[in-house]
């Protein structure tokens, strides 16, 4: 009883811990995740669990950037966790990679006065408003 306490515990332990982070190229953009925001700029999600994939993007005033496509793989400590586990680790100990990097496009501003488009960072006087309200 002791032993199956401990494994319990253990296994609670190795698979609640750590994140991979998804992080956008402006801190600004907002972070979907299977088409559901998550956050603005920067947002962490669990890494450890059973197999999974997820689409990701980030959308800054209405450009979208590339969907990505991540997805739990088996590694050397799945190997580890499922060898200590008795096999419990083979099927939640697949895991996200550390970090995933989204490049959102830049922004396009057609100024009123004839001049030619704006492109990447610009002043945010000259940015288009974002939609009151929104989260």
């Amino acid at each position: 009883m002791k032993l199956l306490s401990s494994f319990l515990a253990l296994l609670l332990l190795i698979t609640s811990c750590g994140t991979t982070r998804i992080i956008a190229n402006n801190p600004e953009a907002d972070i979907y995740i299977n088409n559901l925001k998550k956050g603005e700029g920067e947002v962490e999600i669990k890494r450890m669990g059973p197999p999974q994939k997820m689409k990701i993007y980030a959308e800054y005033y209405g450009s979208k950037s590339s969907e990505r496509q991540i997805k739990r793989e088996f590694d050397l400590s799945t190997l580890v966790l499922g060898l200590y586990t008795y096999g419990i680790g083979f099927a939640f100990g697949w895991r996200y990679p550390k970090e995933v990097f989204l490049q959102s496009t830049p922004i396009e501003i057609h100024p009123t006065d004839g001049s030619d488009v704006i492109t990447n960072e610009v002043s945010p006087w000259l940015r288009p408003p974002r939609i009151w309200g929104a989260q």
